[in-house]
């Protein structure tokens, strides 16, 4: 999902919110009657009265503008609520003048008005109007600056969900192809050698409770990760012995490198089901990883029953296009998986992770 489509809510009328619109209009009450006072010649304590008069059927007649613009017409295009507001301000304009006019007749007698505020009413109506549109303007950049904080906030949320739905899916591969295996060739021990069994059960009891921990965390260190291919394979050469050979040939300067967990084991085991096991004699498995430019490589090479040049996607099963995805969304395109065959024989699959 991108970010401009997640969901912003309705705007709410809050407490916090009625104190900050009362301060800005008990503000400007006041500023607008200083005003009215010098330039006039107004008793101030008259000029507060008419003041504050004007600003509260400003506010009263705002209410509904607010309700019907502001909240009911959010998810409209901006179009239709411009439309909308100059429908509003036009009306909103009027009904005020109108009304202070009858209100303050009303209240005080229309001859302490004056001639000048029916004499001047053109001017003052555009400059209640542009009160309409002052005000609403800080109203919707207001609320459009929660929506962004809302779509950042919800953002960061999806892509931590997303992170953890994506160690969750890796995680996840190791149960069925790995773990019926391995019970096989503890069972087998049990009898033959209780030592060997009680050091596969060992390494398994570490595999799995680093699966568990890493799923809490969005990077381990490459030596955690390391640690945990090395017991894989490990287990899987008790299972088929001579069969397969395992080479590390790792620079130990990058061993502090923060990788994205879950991630070289499924390269691991696709060379150890679909590259050595299915043939008699074996093969060698090499894992190689060491520093280049600006990134880490990672290497894992088979010298197993390989594939034609011109299947290579083939060999990206379900554990391999995960990865893929993986390392596309999270350091971008350039730092994809590379599936190619191996010569003579066997496969390799390669990919770098960017160093910050």
């Amino acid at each position: 999902m991108d970010v401009n489509q997640l969901q912003t809510v309705k705007p709410e009328i809050t407490a916090k919110g009625i104190a900050l619109a009362l301060f800005f209009w008990v503000l400007y009450t006041l500023l607008s009657a200083v005003l009215l006072s010098l330039s006039n010649d107004v008793p101030f304590p008259g000029a507060v009265i008419g003041m504050g008069l004007s600003s509260l059927i400003m506010v009263v007649l705002m209410i509904p503008a607010w309700i019907l613009i502001v909240r009911e017409l959010h998810y409209t295009r901006g179009w239709i609520k411009l439309f909308a507001h100059l429908a509003a301000g036009i009306i909103y304009t009027f009904a005020w003048y109108y009304l202070y006019l009858f209100m303050f007749d009303l209240l005080f007698g229309r001859e302490l008005l004056g001639p000048g505020f029916t004499q001047n009413s053109g001017w003052i109506m555009f400059s209640t109007f542009t009160i309409y549109v002052i005000t609403f303007s800080v109203i919707h950049a207001i609320e459009s600056r929660k929506e962004l904080q809302l779509k950042e906030k919800q953002a960061k949320e999806l892509k931590k969900l997303s992170r953890k739905q994506e160690i969750a899916v890796l995680k996840a591969q190791l149960n069925p192809h790995f773990l019926f295996n391995t019970l096989n060739s503890i069972n087998a021990a049990v009898t033959s050698d209780p030592q060997e069994t009680r050091s596969m059960i060992a390494k398994l009891s570490e595999m799995l409770r680093y699966s568990l921990d890493s799923s809490e965390k969005e990077y381990v260190t490459l030596a955690e990760e390391l640690q945990f291919v090395k017991r894989y394979l490990d287990l899987e050469q008790r299972r088929l012995g001579n069969r397969l050979n395992v080479q590390y040939q790792v620079d130990e300067t990058v061993l502090d490198l923060r990788i994205p967990p879950m991630i070289l084991q499924p390269l691991a085991e696709n060379a150890v089901k679909h590259g050595i096991a299915p043939l008699a004699e074996g093969g060698t498995i090499v894992v190689r990883i060491k520093p280049k430019k600006d990134s880490v490589y990672f290497m894992i090479k088979d010298t197993g029953q390989g594939m034609p040049a011109d299947h290579a996607e083939k060999r990206k099963g379900i554990g391999l296009h995960n990865i893929n995805e993986m390392l596309k969304k999270r350091f971008g395109e350039a730092y994809s998986l590379d599936v190619s065959p191996n010569q003579p024989n066997g496969t390799t699959v390669s990919f770098s992770i960017p160093v910050e």
